[in-house]
């Protein structure tokens, strides 16, 4: 599976927040906050593991050498 950057999830989260009827609507399906899910939106907050597992995504570390 191709790598999915942060700011990709940010625009699943946006999407999902407008297919299931706004940020607060989201929020209570994942059990979160609304201001949890904003902040993923608008980059000050990272995703919660409840948020990547909603997309069947999951968080990992990569090291690769430097170019």
């Amino acid at each position: 599976m191709a790598d999915i950057s942060v700011d990709y999830v940010r625009i699943m989260v946006k999407n999902a927040c407008d297919l299931h009827g706004g940020q607060a609507a989201f929020a209570r399906k994942l059990k979160l906050s609304r201001s949890h899910i904003n902040g993923i939106i608008s980059g000050r907050k990272e995703p919660y593991a409840s948020v990547l597992d909603h997309f069947g995504l999951e968080r990992v570390t990569v090291i690769r050498r430097k170019k």
